[in-house]
């Protein structure tokens, strides 16, 4: 396992809640302090670091299978957070601990497709720079951070 560790000055305040805009690397980081910081555990990792289980931070004695696809950057957990929003603090800590968490520098993808900024719905047009958002969908890299009107 890689160690992973939190600043001494990061709260459970600091990391509770997602701010707007949030990037999926940004949120990896965010979700695995959290869970870091509410006292989850990475137990029985396989030795591929594709399957493990993370303890519950509310729940005692109860442990969620947790599966990674790190040449993907995939996860999936049977917890009821990433079955609602599709990313977790079980993904992230595990993700952290077992393969490390995704750069914050990583540079933006260029759009191949035309679609709506998940942030706030304006057009993504092919060559827009885009980053992937912390709920799934994808978001214009310099978007200005007030939704447009339908």
């Amino acid at each position: 396992m890689i160690p992973y560790d939190v600043p001494g000055d990061v709260t459970l305040r600091d990391v509770s809640r997602s701010p707007r805009g949030e990037t999926w690397p940004q949120a990896m980081h965010r979700l695995a302090a959290k869970a870091l910081i509410s006292g989850c555990q990475v137990l029985d990792a396989n030795a591929d670091g594709t399957r493990c289980r993370v303890t519950s931070a509310r729940l005692r004695n109860v442990a969620y299978r947790v599966w990674l696809d790190p040449e993907r950057h995939a996860a999936r957990c049977e917890c009821a957070a990433w079955h609602a929003v599709g990313i977790c603090g079980h993904t992230a800590l595990a993700t952290a601990m077992l393969h490390g968490l995704p750069s914050l520098d990583t540079p933006p993808l260029v759009a191949a497709f035309a679609g709506r900024c998940s942030l706030t719905g304006q057009p993504i047009a092919p060559g827009d720079a885009i980053t992937k958002s912390a709920r799934g969908g994808w978001m214009l890299v310099d978007c200005e951070a007030t939704p447009v009107a339908a």
